[in-house]
């Protein structure tokens, strides 16, 4: 579609394909029938069009959509696509419609658009200060890890993001069977403090019981000791691997309420120290 800039054809609009009929009606048409063939990558973005304005293709463009391949397309072109699709606030129904249309499984015969799946890692996603797009992915690939690692690193994604969606993925679903209301904050910190957030959006989209997450994200994430090994060493502990250990069974104490402020953090890990070293 285009209007016209001058003369006589000054505000006239140029609609060849009947553009203006399909938004008026809320249809999303492919121009020919190539048109998928050419770039399978539309595939995705009809999708994300329907979703993101409440559109729906039209017949032969769906029917064209159920027979295309994303197979052929490259990995960087396939991530670009997904995971737009994945950071639009409608992204489960987009994955329901992947999924309807059998998309999905051209892009991985692993790869499963489980909108649930998606909808439920998203949910928690700003509580524990996950980013929703790699958190759904993370999901979806937590269905089969080993399987779709390669795929993952085919769409080279950055490398923290592509570290933090194989963490999510594998370590989410382990953190939902681990976590539980009764663990003190020391175990909880133990078990959260190395994961990424979008790890905690996956354990909480499988099931874990949402108290211990958020109040390690709200309580006990960042928290440090107020002493470190050089205050050990100058309180006369040698140096050796029992100051590490003293350090971090001085920071579970803190953790569970048993040692509070600097004075006691110091004489709480001297003595563990020293006893560790006999």
């Amino acid at each position: 579609m285009a209007i016209g800039l001058s003369g006589d054809d000054l505000g006239g609009l140029h609609d060849p394909h009947g553009g203006r009929q399909d938004l008026q009606a809320g249809v999303v048409r492919i121009l020919h029938p190539q048109s998928f063939v050419d770039d399978p990558t539309r595939l995705l973005r009809a999708v994300r069009y329907e979703v993101r304005l409440r559109f729906h293709m039209d017949p032969e463009t769906e029917r064209l959509a159920r027979e295309g391949d994303l197979g052929t397309v490259s990995g960087p072109r396939v991530r670009d696509e997904l995971m737009d699709l994945l950071r639009e606030p409608e992204a489960p129904a987009g994955l329901a419609r992947l999924a309807e249309l059998g998309i999905d499984r051209t892009i991985h015969p692993a790869f499963r658009a489980d909108a649930d799946r998606g909808a439920s890692a998203q949910l928690g996603t700003a509580e524990v200060g996950a980013d929703r797009a790699l958190a759904a992915l993370a999901a979806l690939v937590s269905a089969a890890p080993d399987e779709l690692e390669p795929w993952v690193e085919d769409l080279h994604l950055g490398r923290a993001e592509r570290d933090a969606v194989m963490r999510a993925a594998r370590k989410g679903p382990q953190l939902a069977s681990m976590l539980s209301p009764d663990l003190p904050p020391s175990a909880v910190h133990a078990l959260l403090s190395c994961e990424p957030p979008e790890a905690l959006a996956v354990a909480l989209a499988g099931g874990a019981p949402a108290e211990p997450v958020l109040r390690y994200v709200a309580d006990m994430r960042g928290t440090r000791l107020e002493i470190t090994g050089d205050d050990l060493l100058a309180a006369g502990v040698p140096e050796s691997p029992a100051i590490g250990r003293a350090l971090a069974r001085t920071l579970e104490l803190k953790l569970d309420g048993r040692v509070s402020g600097r004075e006691e953090e110091l004489r709480t890990a001297v003595q563990i120290a020293r006893e560790a070293g006999g």
